[in-house]
C-alpha cells in the first residue's frame, strides 16, 4: 500500500509592508512635530534647499486673525509639463520629496527628504496657502487644512508675481500667537547655524505685532550643537542653553562661577574670555538656581559607569 506524499506547510512567509490607511498614517505624520521653533524651522529648511538667498519670516495679524509668513527668493515649487506649479506632485507624495531624487542625481546641500516638511504646518494653524508662479508668469496657490485629507489648486490675482515661494499659516494654534519674533530668531539662529555659515543665506524675522525686526545671525561658537536639551525651568521663568561638543584640544576649558545672587557660565579659549549661551540667572535662593540645576544634570549625565 503507497502512502500519500504530503508537501510541508511552510513555517516561514515573506511579504511587504503596507499602510492599511492612508490618511490615519499622513495624520500620524502631521502631529510628529510637536516643537512650534523647530516647524519653523523645517519651512525655512525648504527655502534654504531651494536655493533661496534671502528668507523673510512675517508675524503678525490680518482682519483679526493671527499669521504667519515664510518668503523665499528661491527656485519655487518644481514646474509641471503645462508649466505651472506641481502642487499635486506635492500633496500626493507625502514620504516620497523629489529632494530624495536630487539627491540620487548628484544634488548637494539638500536636508529633507521625506516629503514631511509642509505637514509641519499642522503644529502651527489652522490652513496653509502656498503661493508659486508658473511659466506663464501667474501665480498660483495651494490650499490645505488642518485634518483634512483634501487641497485646492487655484490661480492667485495680483498685479506682480513676486519669484520664490510664499507660505502663510493662518488662525495660529492659541499657543503660537503669543511666539515672539525675539524667540524665532534666537532658536533659528542656534538650529540653522550650520546651514546658514554654509549657504551664506539671509534670514530676517519681521515681528509687525510688536513692531520690531531682527536679523538671524548664527551663533559664533566652536563644534557641533547638541539637541534636545532637557527644559531648565528659574524663578523668573525659563533658561535658553545651547551646548557645543567641540573637539578635544589643550585650549578648551569650560568654567562655571556662582555668586551669592547670581550665577554666570564663561568659556576661556585661548586665554580669552567669552560669554556662553546662557550667561546670568538672578536668583534669592543660590541652591535652586538654574546653574545648579544645570549643574547636576550634566555631572549625572556624564558621571563615569
Amino acid at each position: 500500500m503507497s502512502e500519500k506524499l504530503t508537501s510541508p506547510i511552510r513555517s516561514d512567509q515573506r511579504g511587504k509592508l503596507r499602510i492599511g490607511n492612508d490618511w490615519n498614517a499622513i495624520t500620524i505624520i502631521a502631529l510628529s512635530q510637536s516643537n512650534p521653533l523647530k516647524a519653523i524651522a523645517e519651512l525655512v529648511e525648504n527655502s534654504i534647499d531651494a536655493r533661496a538667498t534671502n528668507v523673510t519670516i512675517v508675524r503678525g495679524r490680518s482682519e483679526g486673525r493671527h499669521y504667519l509668513e515664510v518668503r523665499d527668493n528661491g527656485q519655487g515649487i518644481p514646474r509641471d509639463t503645462n508649466g505651472r506649479p506641481d502642487f499635486r506632485y506635492v500633496a500626493t507624495h507625502i514620504c516620497d520629496s523629489v529632494k530624495r531624487r536630487l539627491k540620487v542625481e548628484g544634488a548637494a546641500g539638500l536636508q529633507g527628504e521625506f516629503g514631511i516638511g509642509l505637514l509641519s504646518f499642522w503644529t502651527l494653524g489652522e490652513e496653509m496657502t502656498l503661493t508659486s508662479s508658473g511659466a506663464d508668469d501667474r501665480a498660483w496657490q495651494m490650499v490645505m487644512k488642518k485634518d483634512d485629507p483634501s487641497y485646492t489648486v487655484k490661480a492667485k490675482r495680483s498685479l506682480f508675481v513676486e519669484p520664490g515661494t510664499q507660505l502663510r499659516i493662518a488662525r495660529l494654534l492659541d499657543g503660537i500667537r503669543s511666539l515672539s519674533g525675539e524667540k524665532i530668531q534666537w532658536y533659528l539662529a542656534a538650529e540653522l547655524r550650520d546651514r546658514i555659515r554654509h549657504t551664506g543665506v539671509r534670514i530676517t524675522v519681521i515681528d509687525k505685532i510688536a513692531r520690531k525686526q531682527y536679523a538671524v545671525e548664527p551663533r559664533q561658537y566652536e563644534g557641533r550643537l547638541l539637541h534636545q536639551l532637557p527644559g531648565i525651568r528659574a524663578t523668573l521663568g525659563d533658561v535658553y542653553v545651547e551646548l557645543y561638543m567641540n573637539e578635544p584640544r589643550e585650549t578648551n576649558r569650560v568654567a562655571l562661577f556662582s555668586t551669592r545672587h547670581a550665577c554666570v557660565r564663561r568659556h576661556f579659549r585661548g586665554g580669552r574670555t567669552g560669554e556662553a549661551a546662557v550667561d546670568r540667572t538672578v536668583s534669592s535662593r543660590p541652591h535652586r538656581c538654574a546653574f545648579h540645576q544645570f549643574n547636576a544634570w550634566y555631572a549625572q549625565r556624564h558621571r563615569p559607569r
